[in-house]
């Protein structure tokens, strides 16, 4: 297993996240925002007990990024109340190599951890 110290920054840093201010209204239709509704993600379920979608290429960039995951949430899930542990298993953690939003033309590319729990706050 790789130690969190040998991870690329965006799975084991959060950093600040980028203002979205403006950037939306500033596209000139909904016909030129990024569309994010057809990235393909494949269910994994931990052995923790959380289930993890994965989007493309994750595995191939970062091959041990599930024992990461699998270890860092089963440390969490052993100090959390059990009404808590309930609620981290049932929800569901998007990860992506790379994600944008916002204008095509100048899209946000985010460079760091985020969280989004419902499906809502990725409609956008």
């Amino acid at each position: 297993m790789m130690s969190s110290n040998h991870l690329p920054q965006h799975y084991w840093r959060s950093e600040e996240a980028p203002t979205c201010a403006g950037e939306i209204s500033s596209c000139s239709s909904e016909v030129d925002l990024i569309d994010n509704t057809q990235r393909r993600y494949d269910p994994i379920h931990l052995k923790c007990g959380v289930t993890v979608q994965l989007g493309e290429n994750v595995l191939r960039d970062s091959p041990d990024i599930l024992d990461v995951l699998n270890h860092d949430l089963t440390s969490c899930l052993s100090v959390l109340p059990a009404s808590v542990g309930r609620l981290v298993k049932r929800t569901n953690v998007w990860v992506n190599r790379s994600y944008a939003y916002g204008c095509i033309h100048s899209p946000m590319v985010l460079s760091h951890t985020t969280a989004h729990h419902f499906p809502g706050w990725l409609l956008w």
